[in-house]
């Protein structure tokens, strides 16, 4: 599951790149991007296998929540 804490840590660069975008072009695909990795973590979480076990959902937590965080600052709805 390793490859969720990547996911994760790349999605918030495009999240930070869509927040300091100058350009209206740019801040929409760094925002998409950034979207889409949330998607997919959220995606890879809701399957029963391979399970995590709580060290890693501890660690994951903070990066998904700083992830949701900054695409609720550009403007994204998340359904809970």
């Amino acid at each position: 599951m390793g490859f969720l804490f990547s996911e994760a840590e790349l999605s918030i660069t495009f999240a930070r790149l869509a927040q300091a975008a100058k350009n209206e072009e740019k801040r929409k695909r760094e925002q998409a991007n950034a979207r889409l990795g949330y998607d997919r973590i959220q995606y890879f979480l809701s399957k029963p296998k391979p399970p995590m076990d709580q060290a890693e959902k501890e660690k994951l937590s903070p990066l998904i929540s700083e992830l949701k965080e900054r695409l609720t600052e550009l403007g994204e709805r998340f359904e809970e």
